[in-house]
């Protein structure tokens, strides 16, 4: 009984001692650099943040892409927001905003950087309408930047009932091939996809 203990522990050890020494191996060839903290919803600093994603450039690790929601009590209401950084993460700007009308809503944010300028934010957003018809009917909506997340141009909403799609996500193809800046978006949804 004595042995067999003593054979595990030594198995053990000598495992624990070659994954330290690949451990110290790796963290020398790569080591992590935590810089400062640096305030990203500056421009929001009055308001809640929340669902944060994060992209970065394939090509310029400089650029960074975020989105969020803001949420704001004193409204009542949510919307999306796209921010900035184009020097690795010390600086950041607000560049998009999907507030829209007063009676909106939009929230599920997603965002991505692909190559050449190429950046996407899409989110999910509900509009009310009559509610003796319809009541609130939900829509998709997109904006395209190709100069890296600086302006941006709204492309086309589809609308649809609110249960039919939820916490969407977005990728580009940053690859040089055949599907390069593709752009997929998938989510979760009971119709067909869109």
């Amino acid at each position: 009984m004595v042995r067999l203990c003593r054979k595990r522990w030594i198995l053990v050890c000598t495992f624990l001692c070659v994954g330290a020494g690949l451990h110290m191996t790796c963290a020398r060839a790569n080591p992590v650099r935590v810089g400062p903290n640096v305030h990203v919803s500056e421009a929001h600093a009055n308001y809640s943040l929340g669902e944060v994603l994060l992209s970065a450039d394939p090509v310029d690790a400089n650029r960074l892409l975020g989105c969020g929601v803001v949420y704001s009590e004193a409204e009542n209401r949510r919307w999306t927001v796209v921010y900035l950084s184009t020097d690795g993460g010390k600086t950041w700007q607000s560049t998009l905003e999907t507030r829209g009308f007063e009676d909106s809503d939009s929230a599920d944010p997603a965002c991505a950087l692909g190559r050449n300028g190429l950046a996407v934010h899409v989110y999910l957003g509900s509009h009310l309408l009559d509610p003796k018809t319809e009541g609130s009917r939900s829509g998709f909506g997109m904006y395209r930047s190709t100069d890296g997340g600086k302006t941006w141009t709204q492309q086309e909403v589809r609308s649809f009932h609110f249960q039919d799609l939820d916490r969407e996500s977005v990728t580009i193809d940053t690859t040089q091939g055949k599907f390069n800046n593709r752009v997929y978006i998938n989510g979760a949804s009971g119709e067909p996809a869109i």
